[in-house]
């Protein structure tokens, strides 16, 4: 048993291990560009701080840090030094908490695990970090000691520890859920065991318990099975929040059903089998009790989603604070589940044990109201505290946010928290020999040890066999076994989780890190130090790491001395290059050799089993020093580089390059860092709508900037959706800086196979990049044998801002910096306001050129058998032809009768060849066979908005129309700005779309096509963007096109994706098509020399060839995509 006191040397060990945290905790601080979420969380504290309160929102997850952030800026000041002390002063108090853990760790096991929390580098990383993960690991941490605690002495202070903590656990974020579940899965299996263990007073009731629970975990598992087979239904609550559910099937439902009533009836079998005065004596049996009790009204909104409620509109009322979008029905289940839950949660608390019950609840409940109402300042925070979280994390769980692969956690623990991975599995091997039957081995439970757990008054007292699930001994056993459970579900929950994101890694290393302290305490402590010592046992502990590098010297010199002699010696005799990899071999051997000769000798001398365990200790201080390495490095060198895998959605450090230039601008202009006017989109809001919280004259503009705003600006910033428009109203006056926004690691790690994994393996190149990749994260070896760009400044997956500056000022500032000492601000390299495609265009011959005489070919389309089907706008026709430009047949003529046309633009063909084609100022579409023959139409003039019943069907002038992966047809009802979808026989389905600027909004759409995710890929011409979108219209993302003509009526842009989702776009004033990636970057264009004069219409062959209709031509070009070279 460890002594209750710290020994001298564990004080002074302590001390060092604070400083050291604090150091690193707090140690440039400051200088790390805020994250995306980092920047709400500090502009959210900073609205409570500045007098503009707080409301409590899921999305943005417990209320302690805001408050905790406002607290700071109040005594501190506001900048990023003092947003991110909170959860630095908590990540300091998490690397010290191990030593409250010291009784059941040991000494050695405390002191390491302390070590390991303060070098690791996820966890130091997000110690630094303004989220709300670092609370969380703390309160988990501080609940699981007040368990253990109760467990080992019984005394009533624990029970209001567990309340408290319990509710500041509540207060940080949704992994608490996680949290709860895994401790109380690890607290309920010692029970039942116990309760098996014990004399039953009616033994007869034994069998059917166990019955009972067989069955139930029959039914868990058949759930389990159904969530894999559910259907996801999404839904964008706002252009930037997607919620989701499951829908599970019935099967499914009924096992979770039939699960909670097995439930119930295994705790009544337990009751009047065991006895109530058995049970009122066990200690895990409070535990469970009372946080059973506090979780049950947390716990609501699941039973309020079993019981039918619409979890995303239930969530969606909790954030915007209106009930409307709710029914009677639902508001009258959600309310019952809320008063039933408390009721019974107060039933049972009050029935265990009124005065500890009720202390505990008040302790917890008060905590909770506090700050979830913001000191009674929001009573509506009490209802989404008690329900919403919740309800955001199944709403959120669906989305699967990150979109990252179940092996994404296999990935990036072995990249950063190697250590506590390797001893974690070392300790559970350890764990796995020794058995688990050895944790109910100890004493009787009234021996002293079991402490002084108090029983209710008026219980009888029972004869029962002995059983241990309290005191020191009991605890000590338990701890590890916890560790190891407790490890093993982290990875099993976070691994199934739906939002899988690098912050969460801290939640799977948290009890790896216990783990694995255990087992290293556990194997340290079995060492006789002295007795080691004078058998020379640290010749052993000095030769290892000499032996492992002289063997890797060996390997690497031998090999490079194979490749240097493989072309023989020189002719004039070996150069020194050619022998310097042999010498270097030979060394590396003779080194080994010699260290081996040691380790031998010293083995022999201190015997097997110590010489093992220091094996083990040699091994944990090697890694221990690369895991320094890895966490300075990542902490303090490249903490806001993408080369990181944990750097996500992250701010990059062109950031504050562009507000250094802003206060250059604001000293010229107003002479002070601040006061400048400063206009800034919805695209950068979220980060800049932080650093410019200071700036009194700071515009936000949203996604339509106004022009007279704009212009009455110096400094505008822009991200790429509002490009266009904002160039559009600066024109000349202004030129812009092109900086990285935001930026997220490379991730060619998706979508994994074996034979991908074995290719890198046994492909030698392939392998040294992957591993310059993991040890220095350098990507230049990768990029060649990838055949890629991949630097910095070309970063793959990056998402840019633009900053505009009024050109007088920008030639007059920069050179100097007024109101500034030191050397000079470098002049900035501006960009003038221009063409971004200009240049690109690939060389690329046409492999066809149909000739249409006298005719404007608009759009084409592919038909199954390879011909094409080609509308002639001012002809009124259809032509039929073949890919050699034979004319396979032609019909239609002015008018309006059925087969006659007034300008037909779009054209589109089905799977099984029928035609179809947007006569569009006849405001229709007609449906022709694959010879021309005459089937059906639809449609008339209408002008309407979206979502008007009486315009379903009608058009003002559609101009392109495709047909969908899903059958249906989609027609750009271009003068009413919305999609129209239909079936094959013209009967509407739905639309989309809509007057505006915002995402989903359209102005003038024209082409659309579809991706490999069937989404659509639409022209949104007047908007001068791309957008892509669900089928459904939800935006998914978009692209600024700032050269389309809006004064040109005829400059209509049409769309084709092919298989490798490469975006053609026609760009027909410029005469070009204009190449884009999937996510919008520019690949290339195909311009005026490569015979295209006004490029219209787009189609793609099942062989990859593209078509092009030029009206001004009068042809159709065809290009081979295979030659692009892209």
């Amino acid at each position: 048993m460890q002594a209750r006191t710290l020994s001298r040397w564990e004080r002074v060990a302590l001390g060092v291990i604070l400083l050291l945290a604090m150091f690193s905790r707090f140690y440039m601080l400051g200088d790390r560009v805020m994250s995306h979420d980092e920047a709400l969380h500090t502009k959210f504290s900073w609205y409570l701080y500045s007098g503009s309160g707080y409301r409590h929102n899921p999305m943005m997850h417990g209320p302690l840090l805001f408050h905790m952030t406002a607290l700071n800026y109040f005594l501190f000041g506001v900048n990023d030094f003092v947003a991110r002390i909170f959860p630095a002063v908590l990540g300091v108090l998490l690397v010290l908490s191990p030593f409250l853990f010291r009784r059941w760790l040991g000494r050695g096991g405390a002191l390491i695990a302390s070590l390991m929390l303060l070098i690791s580098p996820a966890i130091s990383y997000y110690n630094r970090y303004i989220r709300h993960d670092t609370p969380n690991m703390l309160m988990a941490v501080l609940l699981l000691w007040a368990i253990l605690k109760y467990l080992e002495e019984g005394r009533s202070r624990w029970l209001y520890a567990i309340g408290a903590f319990f509710a500041l656990l509540y207060t940080t974020k949704e992994t608490c859920y996680i949290y709860t579940l895994i401790y109380f899965i690890l607290l309920v299996i010692p029970f039942i065991l116990n309760v098996l263990r014990t004399r039953w007073a009616r033994p007869n009731l034994l069998v059917p318990f166990l019955a009972l629970v067989v069955v139930l975990l029959v039914c868990v598992g058949v759930y389990g099975l159904a969530l894999t087979q559910g259907e996801v239904v999404e839904q964008a609550l706002d252009a930037n929040t997607r919620v989701a559910k499951t829908i599970v099937p019935w099967w499914g439902n009924v096992a979770l059903y039939l699960a909670l009533v097995l439930v119930i009836g295994d705790v009544v079998v337990a009751y009047f089998g065991v006895g109530e005065a058995t049970l009122r004596r066990m200690r895990l049996f409070d535990v469970l009790m009372l946080v059973g009790t506090l979780t049950l009204p947390l716990g609501s909104a699941f039973l309020i989603q079993l019981a039918g409620v619409d979890m995303m509109n239930l969530y969606s009322a909790l954030t915007t604070g209106s009930l409307s979008g709710i029914d009677g029905a639902s508001l009258t289940i959600t309310a019952f589940f809320i008063a039933g839950t408390l009721a019974l949660a107060a039933a049972l608390g009050w029935w265990w044990g009124q005065r500890r019950w009720l202390t505990a609840a008040l302790i917890a409940g008060t905590i909770f109201t506090v700050l979830y109402t913001t000191i009674f300042t929001n009573p509506v925070g009490l209802l989404s505290g008690l329900v919403g979280s919740l309800a955001y994390w199944m709403a959120q769980q669906g989305v699967q946010r990150g979109t990252q692969p179940g092996y994404y956690y296999l990935l990036l623990m072995p990249l950063y928290e190697y250590l506590p991975l390797v001893f974690s599995l070392l300790g559970a091997g350890t764990l796995a020999v020794g058995g688990l039957r050895r944790l109910f081995a100890g004493r009787p439970a009234s021996t002293p040890d079991t402490g002084t757990a108090e029983v209710p008054a008026g219980t009888e007292a029972a004869a029962v066999e002995s059983w241990v699930d309290s005191g020191t001994p009991f605890v000590t056993r338990f701890f590890p076994l916890f560790a190891l459970g407790w490890t093993a579900l982290a990875w099993i929950a976070y691994t199934y989780a739906g939002e899988k994101m690098p912050w969460l890694t801290v939640h799977i290393a948290l009890p790896s890190i216990f783990l694995a302290a255990w087992f290293l305490g556990r194997v340290a402590e079995g060492v006789d130090w002295r007795t080691w010592w004078k058998q020379q046992g640290w010749v052993l502990a000095v030769a290892l790491p000499l032996l492992a590098v002289g063997v890797t010297v060996f390997v690497d010199a031998a090999g490079r001395a194979r490749v240097a002699l493989s072309g023989g010696l020189a002719t004039a005799g070996p150069a020194l290059a050619q022998l310097d990899p042999l010498f270097q071999a030979v060394g590396g051997f003779l080194g080994a050799a010699a260290a081996l000769a040691a380790v031998v000798w010293a083995w022999r001398r201190v015997g097997n089993r110590p010489a093992l365990r220091v094996v083990v200790l040699t091994l944990a201080a090697f890694l221990a020093l690369l895991t320094v390495r890895t966490m300075t490095t990542f902490n303090y060198v490249t903490y806001d580089s993408a080369t990181e895998f944990l750097v996500y959605a992250h701010g990059a450090p062109d950031v504050k390059i562009a507000l250094q230039q802003i206060e250059d601008v604001s000293w010229r202009t107003t002479g002070s860092p601040r006061d400048v006017k400063v206009a800034y989109g919805e695209r950068e809001y979220t980060i800049f709508s932080w650093y410019l919280h200071d700036f009194p004259n700071a515009y936000y503009y949203g996604q339509t900037p106004d022009p007279v705003q704009l212009r009455e600006s110096p400094v505008v910033i822009a991200g790429w959706p509002q490009w266009a428009a904002v160039e559009a109203i600066l024109g000349d006056d202004y030129q812009y800086f092109s900086y990285k926004f935001l930026w997220w690691p490379l991730e060619d790690y998706r979508d994994l196979t074996w034979q991908r994994i074995k290719n890198a393996l046994t492909d030698p190149e392939l392998r040294q990049a992957l591993w310059d990749i993991a040890w220095k994260r350098d990507y230049r070896r990768y990029a060649q044998v990838k055949g890629r760009t991949i630097t910095l400044q070309q970063w793959p997956y990056r998402d840019e801002f633009r900053l505009y500056v009024r050109r007088d000022l920008a030639e007059q500032i920069w050179g100097y910096r007024l109101g500034s000492t030191g050397a000079a601000t470098p002049i900035p390299q501006a960009t003038p306001l221009g063409d971004p495609y200009t240049g690109a265009d690939l060389l690329l011959t046409p492999a066809a050129t149909i000739s249409l005489p006298g005719a404007t070919p608009r759009d084409v389309a592919a038909a199954p058998d390879g011909s094409l089907y080609v509308t002639d706008t001012q002809g009124q026709r259809i032509w039929h032809v073949s890919r050699q430009g034979a004319v396979l047949n032609s019909w239609g003529g002015e008018g309006s009768g059925p087969g006659q046309f007034r300008e037909p633009w779009g054209v589109a063909v089905d799977a099984e060849g029928n035609v179809y084609v947007a006569d569009t100022w006849n405001h229709r579409i007609q449906k022709f066979s694959a010879r021309g023959e005459y089937l059906s139409s639809w449609g008339a003039l209408g002008q309407f908005n979206r979502g008007d019943i009486n315009g379903e069907g009608l058009f003002y002038g559609p101009r392109a129309l495709a047909v969908g992966p899903d059958g249906y047809l989609y027609v750009t009802d271009t003068g009413n700005k919305r999609v129209q979808v239909f079936d094959r026989d013209g009967h509407f389905l739905w639309e989309f779309g809509g007057a505006g600027r915002d995402p989903g909004e359209l102005h003038e759409p024209v082409g659309l096509a579809f991706n490999s995710r069937g989404e659509v890929v639409l022209a949104d011409s007047w908007n001068l963007r791309m957008q892509v979108l669900l089928r459904t219209g939800v935006p998914v993302y978009q692209w600024s096109v700032p050269v389309w003509s809006v004064e040109n009526s005829e400059d209509k842009p049409y769309v084709a994706v092919d298989a490798a989702d490469r975006i053609f776009v026609s760009d027909s004033s410029h005469g070009r098509v204009l190449i884009f990636d999937a996510q919008g970057v520019a690949l290339g264009t195909l311009g005026m020399n490569r015979g295209l004069q006004f490029p219209a219409g787009l189609a793609l062959t099942a062989d990859g060839q593209l078509f092009v209709a030029d009206p001004h031509a009068g042809t159709v070009v065809g290009f081979t995509l295979a030659d692009l070279g892209l």
